[in-house]
């Protein structure tokens, strides 16, 4: 239907047919339809006040193409509508004609529903508001029903508007330009739906003014919307009501007498203009409603002494001139004096002077920010301060954080490149006007500036890949960054805490930190159904209650020294689970990745680690196209502080990023790792789970420790002053046998050197024994023996100092071990394996 070229608002094909359905029913009822660029007519439609609208002229209005004022070129609408026009319908026999009641928002609707009877025929504005539609009187009974914007009941103005001879509404099917909305129906209209509206009585709501005079021959409608986002802008910042600035504004008008041809009648307009838009800061729809009525006054002359009315498009394009300009004096400086009442000053070059660059201050006072398009890190820093008060944007490792408040977040590229575009778009610049004149404009961005601004803005908020989170961007007498802790109600110096005093900063945009914990700091929490279940499912074992209260409280810091990674193991409905989710809730889900071994080792697995406290860990299986070598490399970096390559999904990989992540895995049997050097028997801390709970369930268990965690925090800081104390974790002795366990079905190559060998200075076995007794070792423990050169590679991986060495013998050259022997019973084993037993 009417959706013309507009390029923004995308219709499917059955709203065009819904669209245009509507179009043609409501022809048909006998309406005048005119076609809208938006809310603009696209012609000149006084005429079809009285006449009828043919067929031929709705069909060629629908193509959307529309002559210019030269009369040689066309143009096309944006987004083109279609407006019905109210009042009289001298053009119809069964159509009586209509007066639309227009309510803009809640208070308005709330006055049209006290004073207005209920109506069936009603819309649904595209901007949320109502269109309540009676039936016009007769006119043999009432002549002239006018139009009226805006209603003043009780010193009060409302958006409550009337729309009767000569004026129009939005037709039902058409999209409101600001919010893309559709016009909706509540009901189809008909006729008899029509008909059945109560007829429209001037007595229903009698407005403020309009006792006042009106010429009979006005027959003036406000129907232009006029784009003045700028000087709305400049307006804003006057601090009298809009309601008081149009209550003086027309006692001012009243007393401006007409303008009379030949006598500088279009300088006074302008002036008044001026006056009206900047002097009384008034909107421009305002302006434009106002002028309309002044325009009409009996005063308005030509130069022969007949009436001579401004006309509404005269008027428009008055204001949009206006806007364009800038004016003389202080924006609202007619407002409470007003004394110049009696007389026009007319004067124009008074009112409306040049933009030169000594009056850029002046005017740049009330608008956003003045811009040079060509210095685009200056524009940057503008940005950076105004949009992020010059300190809550960080650039760092290739991306985009801000401050939250509390912690720094990930600003993805869309976010801040859309925020640079709205910025932009408000933004004003200094454009050549002729000679040695320059006059502000709205800047217009496009893709090359927005990117130009963005390249500047990763100077201005840049902070050396050197530096890594948790830090201060300006160190002063501050923390230790491993020493302090946020939480929701500030920043917990540990050291201090530690040493009997509590000290909470300020949450500040210098601590640079993506980590805070999601509740405040309580000195006095306790937790007593966590210290009960642990207490239940460790058996009372208070060396692994310890040992988990000192790996809660290594979570909270930033600090891996300890080079440790945790291991709860036990059967399925043992309590690892409701630990693992607690421990979730005590950090906060946004310093947690949740992860499993297998992605562990994929291309982006580490991608998810940046920045996180933890990793919680609960699916230990490894599948078959698993790189278990890489997941066991990863685990034993990561946890020894080495700094990684970190391969990130459309972003470009970190090079070297020390993570801070702790890795807590929860399983219910051993992962499957080949450790040749068995290095991960150093690395884990072993907590069984022994009991299990399965079918004696708590389902309400996790939720009422989960009321506990300021308690629990406090319990896990006073875990940090118990690893301090104690230099370093201690495996709990139950988990010893665990902890071996692991170290055999990783490793079995240690598994043999501890059962079959003995390592040390003096020790020497010839290579062919220790080949046989790994072989005989190998088959009694169903383990795989491998070549030669296999076995040799992972000895030297557990046992790095053993030596080679070839000796002479009777028949040739042997190869000896040094630095490793066999037991006694590994040698008697080989023995009588060569003897056939």
């Amino acid at each position: 239907m009417y959706d013309s070229n507009q390029t923004s608002i995308l219709l499917d094909d059955q709203t065009k047919i819904q669209r245009t359905e509507i179009l043609v029913r409501l022809y048909g009822l006998g309406f005048n339809l005119i076609p809208m660029n938006g809310k603009k007519p696209c012609i000149e439609w006084k005429a079809y006040q009285t006449q009828r609208v043919a067929v031929a002229e709705i069909k060629e209005w629908m193509r959307g193409s529309f002559p210019a004022k030269d009369g040689k070129n066309l143009w096309k609408a944006k987004i083109l509508n279609f407006a019905l026009l109210t009042g009289a319908a001298p053009w119809s026999a069964s159509n009586p004609g209509t007066v639309a009641i227009d309510s803009d928002d809640d208070e308005a609707d709330d006055v049209a529903r006290r004073h207005f009877p209920p109506t069936p025929m009603m819309q649904v504005t595209g901007s949320g508001g109502v269109h309540r539609v009676y039936r016009r009187p007769r006119v043999e009974d009432i002549p002239y029903i006018g139009n009226r914007q805006k209603t003043w009941i009780g010193g009060r103005q409302y958006n409550l508007d009337v729309r009767g001879d000569g004026g129009y509404i939005m037709a039902p099917g058409s999209i409101h330009p600001a919010t893309s909305q559709l016009y909706r129906e509540e009901v189809p209209w008909t006729l008899d739906l029509l008909m059945q509206c109560p007829v429209y009585d001037p007595g229903w709501l009698i407005c403020e003014h309009a006792g006042r005079p009106t010429s009979r021959r006005t027959t003036v409608v406000v129907s232009a919307s006029i784009d003045a986002t700028d000087h709305d802008d400049l307006i804003s910042v006057v601090e009298v009501s809009a309601a008081e600035r149009e209550r003086q504004a027309r006692i001012y008008l009243e007393a401006v007498p007409g303008t009379q041809e030949g006598t500088g009648a279009d300088r006074s307009c302008t002036a008044l203009t001026m006056r009206l838009l900047y002097g009384f800061a008034l909107p421009a729809d305002t302006v434009l409603e106002m002028l309309a009525e002044w325009g009409q006054k009996t005063d308005q002359l030509d130069a022969s002494g007949g009436w001579w009315p401004w006309t509404e498009d005269e008027i428009s394009r008055k204001i949009e001139w206006c806007l364009t300009h800038v004016y003389g004096g202080e924006v609202g400086d007619r407002l409470h004096a007003c004394r110049d009442l009696g007389e026009l000053e007319a004067n124009v070059d008074d009112i409306v002077v040049p933009f030169d660059d000594h009056l850029i201050h002046h005017a740049a006072k009330s608008v956003d920010v003045v811009i040079s398009p060509k210095d685009q890190l200056d524009t940057a820093a503008q940005f950076f301060q105004s949009e992020f008060d010059g300190k809550t944007l960080v650039h760092h490792h290739g991306c985009w954080y801000r401050w939250t408040g509390q912690r720094y977040e990930l600003f993805s590229d869309d976010d801040i490149r859309a925020r640079t575009w709205k910025w932009l778009a408000k933004c004003r610049w200094s454009k050549p006007c002729g000679k040695n004149k320059r006059r502000l404009e709205r800047y217009q961005p496009n893709r090359p500036a927005v990117t130009s601004v963005l390249d500047a803005l990763k100077a201005v908020a840049n902070h050396t890949s050197a530096v890594e989170p948790p830090c201060w961007l300006e160190s002063a007498d501050l923390p230790d960054p491993t020493n302090v802790i946020a939480f929701a109600n500030g920043l917990l110096d540990v050291q201090e805490y530690l040493a009997g005093s509590v000290t909470l900063l300020d949450h500040t945009p210098n601590w640079f930190s993506c980590n805070c914990l999601p509740h405040g700091f309580d000195q006095n929490a306790v937790c007593p159904r966590w210290l009960e279940f642990l207490d239940q499912v460790f058996d009372g074992d208070q060396e692994r209650v310890k040992a988990l209260q000192q790996w809660f409280g290594y979570n909270l810091v930033s600090d891996n020294r300890q080079h440790k990674l945790a291991l709860l193991i036990g059967p399925p409905r043992s309590g690892k689970g409701t630990t693992m989710a607690v421990m979730s809730e005590l950090l906060g889900k946004h310093n947690v990745a949740s992860s499993s071994l297998a992605s562990l080792g994929g291309r982006f697995g580490l991608e998810p680690l940046v920045g996180k406290l933890a990793a919680l860990i609960d699916e230990g299986h490894l599948g078959k196209y698993s790189d278990t070598s890489l997941v066991l490399e990863r685990l034993k970096a990561i946890s020894g502080g080495s700094e990684q390559a970190v391969d990130r999904k459309g972003l470009a990989a970190l090079p070297s990023v020390a993570l801070k992540v702790r890795f807590t895995i929860a399983v219910n049997e051993l992962p499957r790792l080949s450790d040749s050097s068995a290095a991960m028997r150093s690395r884990l801390l072993v907590l069984p789970y022994f009991n299990t709970y399965e079918g004696k369930e708590d389902f309400d268990l996790v939720d009422r420790l989960l009321a506990e965690i300021p308690g629990i925090t406090n319990w896990a800081l006073e875990g940090v002053r118990l690893l301090k104390d104690a230099g370093r974790f201690k495996n709990p002795a139950a988990g010893d046998k665990i902890l071996r366990d692991f170290v055999y079905l990783s490793s079995p190559v240690q598994a043999f050197l501890d059962e079959c060998c003995e390592v040390g200075d003096g020790k020497e076995v010839r290579r062919n024994d220790l080949q046989l007794a790994w072989h005989r070792w190998c088959d009694d423990n169903g383990h795989m023996r491998g070549s030669v050169a296999d076995f040799g590679k992972k000895l030297r991986a557990a046992v790095p100092r053993i030596d080679d060495e070839r000796r002479r013998v009777h028949s040739g050259r042997e190869r000896w071990h040094t630095g490793l022997g066999l037991t006694s019973d590994a040698l008697a084993d080989i023995a009588r394996a060569r003897n056939g037993a």
